[in-house]
């Protein structure tokens, strides 16, 4: 499972962040050929962009979807690419009650779990809507 991944290189001993955590899952899990300059850029959403914006699982979770259904010609011309990812930010708000990294923190962050909540549901949340059969594929 994508979850039982992503909770793997969350684990402390890794030292990655849930953004990075996310990506590096997603590129193994979905074989989606990403450089080691690709992991990088996604360091920067980590803590919600450092100021408890949209939640960094949450933005590589999109960035995951993205890779797998974007067409060649852009996200304008993506339909399924757009209700995959329009899909799972619903899935996410509704258990979680927010994308945002500052509430999600409040409810569901210690220091001994960090964001393992965050990382875990985004990651069944992905899976699930990848493999959902949809009357708009």
């Amino acid at each position: 499972m994508f979850k039982d991944l992503a909770l793997d290189y969350y684990r402390k001993e890794n030292d990655l962040s849930c953004s990075e955590s996310m990506i590096k899952a997603g590129n193994e899990y979905f074989n989606l050929n990403m450089t080691e300059d690709c992991f990088k850029a996604f360091s920067g959403f980590s803590g919600g962009m450092y100021g408890n914006c949209t939640c960094g699982a949450v933005t590589s979770a999109v960035a995951i979807l993205s890779l797998l259904y974007v067409e060649e010609n852009g996200a304008h011309n993506s339909p399924l690419m757009k209700k995959k990812i329009g899909k799972f930010i619903e899935l996410f708000r509704d258990e979680m009650s927010s994308t945002e990294c500052g509430p999600l923190k409040e409810l569901h962050h210690t220091k001994e779990i960090r964001c393992q909540k965050m990382v875990a549901v985004a990651a069944e949340l992905v899976e699930k809507v990848v493999n959902e059969k949809t009357d708009y594929e």
